[in-house]
C-alpha cells in the first residue's frame, strides 16, 4: 500500500517525464469534440442565415408587387378623373 506522498510524488514524476499520456488523450478528445460541436453550430447558423435571407427576399418581392399594384391603381384613378373632367 502506498502512502499519499508516494502516490503524489509518482504522479508528479509521470507528468514531468510525459509517461502519463492519459491527460493528453482526454485533452485531444475534448478538443475534437469541441471542434465538432463548433462545426455543427456553424452549419446550423449558416442554414438559419440562408433561411432568413430567403424570407427577406420573399418579403422584398411582396413589397415590389404591392408597389406595382398601387401604381396601377393610381394610374386607373388618374384616368378616371381625366374622363370625368372631359365629360
Amino acid at each position: 500500500m502506498t502512502t499519499r506522498d508516494e502516490y503524489t510524488s509518482r504522479y508528479l514524476e509521470e507528468l514531468d517525464t510525459g509517461q502519463d499520456a492519459g491527460f493528453d488523450q482526454i485533452d485531444l478528445a475534448f478538443t475534437q469534440g469541441s471542434h465538432q460541436q463548433l462545426l455543427m453550430l456553424e452549419e446550423e447558423n449558416t442554414r438559419a442565415a440562408e433561411e432568413r435571407e430567403q424570407e427577406v427576399h420573399k418579403i422584398m418581392q411582396s413589397i415590389v408587387d404591392l408597389n406595382s399594384v398601387f401604381k396601377d391603381l393610381s394610374h386607373m384613378i388618374s384616368e378616371q378623373v381625366r374622363n370625368e373632367t372631359k365629360a
